[in-house]
């Protein structure tokens, strides 16, 4: 059996076709998984842990997971025309829901990375949600 020209080309797009969208099918497949294990760990952000105050970044920027715990009056101050006591990450521009860790909601801060803060936190960051 002979090939012709046009058979050729129409098994050259169509393995063209099949190597363009096979990353895609992979990748969304892929992507299905890691969900559905994230909410099957019941934790939030996929387990990711608490930020701890007092070390590393969180030590830069004052964080603390409830914002009744400053004591630093200085610290105390009226952001964007938020009261200091209106003022924590669930209503920081920062912060992203990620889920509930502990009973208490948490989500992710732009600030640290590969962890969770508690939406009660505070840093001296604190930018009001837009």
């Amino acid at each position: 059996m002979q090939n012709s020209r046009r058979d050729f080309f129409k098994k050259v797009a169509g393995i063209a076709s099949a190597v363009v969208v096979a990353p895609a099918v992979v990748n969304g497949l892929f992507s299905s998984v890691a969900n559905a294990e994230g909410k099957r760990g019941g934790a939030a952000g996929g387990g990711l842990p608490l930020v701890e105050p007092g070390k590393d970044m969180a030590a830069t920027v004052n964080y603390v997971h409830n914002a009744k715990d400053i004591k630093d009056a200085k610290l105390k101050t009226e952001r964007q025309g938020v009261k200091f006591e209106q003022q924590n990450c669930a209503g920081c521009m920062l912060y992203t829901k990620e889920g509930m860790q502990g009973g208490v909601e948490v989500g992710k801060c732009s600030i640290f990375a590969g962890k969770v803060v508690k939406s009660t936190g505070w840093c001296t960051s604190w930018a009001k949600k837009a």
